[in-house]
């Protein structure tokens, strides 16, 4: 097998290993799922638990993944410019403040299912919507101001400005942003019934992944 048939196979390889991480991880979120589940125990025991158990299931699956796909060889490196490396450095950063900023506006306790499992421990009563999430408003202000999902941006600048670029790392880089954009147009669509006119209202006015890009 020649160098350049090697580095092919585990280009499509890691799409392979990505997407389906990626539809095992969607499939997880659905409500039929979580419906099917709650007919086969209760709706206090999935509002209660099911938050932690997808968390953990998603720390498994995510590290699965990633370590199938680090143990795929990534070729040589593609050189590019001094300036384009630093670039790269400054845009992932900024891609990980991002990240940390997007998460001040959530309860961190809540999001890991954490809180949902200490009151079902504890049998207090679980309130929220099937998950036990406590959605108390539309979220516009902050980051939420200039781009409507954050953390799907600041991922995309993490995975897309990777200073050290092969033709694997680009692969990966390319189904990752598309799963995160398509991760946030699904996401669109759960917020839509939530919030009805205003989250409309608040999509036609900000930009969903890019901001200043309306």
């Amino acid at each position: 097998m020649t160098k350049a048939m090697f580095s092919e196979e585990s280009t499509i390889n890691i799409v392979l290993i990505f997407s389906a991480f990626a539809i095992v991880h969607s499939l997880t979120v659905t409500e039929k799922l979580k419906r099917l589940t709650a007919s086969l125990f209760t709706d206090n025991f999935v509002r209660g638990a099911y938050r932690l158990i997808f968390t953990l299931f998603s720390i498994l699956v995510t590290t699965l993944a990633f370590g199938l796909i680090s143990k795929q060889p990534q070729g040589e490196l593609i050189s590019i410019p001094q300036w384009l490396f630093i670039l790269s450095l400054i845009f992932q950063g900024i891609g990980f403040i991002v990240i940390i900023i997007s998460f001040r506006h959530i309860n961190l306790l809540e999001f890991t299912g954490i809180a949902q499992f200490i009151s079902y421990i504890r049998k207090k009563e679980l309130t929220g919507d099937l998950e036990g999430l406590n959605i108390d408003g539309l979220v516009k202000g902050g980051i939420y101001a200039y781009v409507r999902h954050p953390l799907y941006f600041g991922c995309i600048l993490v995975f897309t400005f990777n200073p050290y670029p092969t033709i694997n790392t680009i692969a990966l880089s390319l189904a990752a942003d598309i799963y995160f954009i398509i991760g946030g147009l699904i996401e669109e669509k759960r917020l839509i019934k939530i919030f009805g006119q205003e989250y409309l209202e608040y999509k036609e006015s900000v930009p969903g992944f890019f901001p200043f890009t309306k």
